[in-house]
């Protein structure tokens, strides 16, 4: 989300963690919470401009809040508070890296940098885009994406909270019930 005002809170810089005993709480403060999206196609079809602006296509759309803009059923899950949405992250991070191609980006940012700041970041309101290239020229878009929940229609009625899609459906990367887990989505 843009921040004309400066107002919120930065890691300093060169911080390779950022410090765990003064984090932000803007995201309680906006009375936020998360849609998160993944997708999981043929590398090939990111250049399909017309696709990524469709909000009917199930494709990373060129913008992020446009993610809010595409079907409901894309919603993989709903986490609360930064902690879930990070465990969200987790989870699909460990399902996608054994495809990771190169291999190497598993590796080039240590996982406490990486979801340390991922955590910061969600702390701080805002929405994160992972984008990784898998073997035979699939892409992986993991996208939490900050939503006013006071304004949120759909997500009392069309979302499961990630801890209640667990107890129900023993699987918390898909609120749909699918037994299949969010990142094996595939192309159209």
């Amino acid at each position: 989300m843009p921040d004309p005002h400066g107002t919120r809170p930065r890691p300093q810089q060169g911080a390779a963690v950022p410090d765990l005993s003064a984090q932000p709480v803007v995201w309680r403060e906006r009375s936020l919470h998360w849609h998160a999206y993944s997708w999981r196609g043929d590398g090939k079809r990111l250049g399909d401009s017309a696709a990524r602006r469709s909000a009917a296509e199930d494709i990373v759309p060129f913008a992020l809040k446009d993610w809010l803009l595409k079907p409901a059923r894309l919603v993989r899950a709903a986490p609360t508070t930064p902690e879930e949405a990070l465990h969200w992250l987790r989870e699909q991070f460990g399902l996608c890296a054994p495809a990771m191609q190169p291999v190497s980006q598993r590796s080039f940012v240590s996982d406490a940098d990486r979801f340390g700041r991922a955590l910061y970041e969600l702390r701080c309101g805002n929405d994160l885009s992972w984008g990784f290239w898998l073997t035979n020229g699939l892409f992986q878009a993991l996208s939490p994406i900050t939503v006013d929940a006071q304004a949120c229609p759909a997500h009392a009625a069309a979302v499961v909270p990630v801890q209640d899609v667990a107890r129900v459906t023993g699987n918390a990367t898909s609120h749909t019930g699918s037994s299949a887990p969010a990142a094996s989505q595939s192309a159209k």
